[in-house]
């Protein structure tokens, strides 16, 4: 296992992806199959949520979750950083990497200005 700074293991230590198949974890706990791409990007249509958790997020029923891998990036996160250089494929290598962009995007503030 790679070396990680603190906020990294809390992070992973939150979603309940620390083991080491975290990488492949789904939301809901089902894993990847391949590594390819972001699930949502081959195909898969997510996990279900519950409704109240869909009424909680101000969606209806029926809404599901694209979050996956050790970040529990979901599909509208990954789309536009997998265009970014060396974030080809959902390998664990190209989750660390792009877990360090979004850091680096919300550290510039960018993410927060409208």
């Amino acid at each position: 296992m790679p070396m990680y700074p603190a906020a990294s293991i809390a992070v992973r230590a939150v979603e309940g992806t620390s083991a080491s198949n975290g990488y492949a974890n789904l939301f809901g706990g089902a894993t990847l199959g391949s590594f390819a791409d972001h699930l949502a990007l081959l195909g898969s249509r997510g996990g279900s949520l519950s409704d109240a958790m869909c009424a909680a997020a101000v969606f209806g029923p029926g809404c599901v979750s694209t979050a996956a891998g050790a970040f529990q990036i979901n599909k509208p996160t990954w789309t536009p950083m997998r265009r970014k250089p060396g974030l080809s494929d959902f390998s664990p290598a190209s989750q660390d990497a792009g877990k360090k962009k979004l850091k680096r995007h919300a550290d510039s503030g960018a993410c927060y200005k409208m």
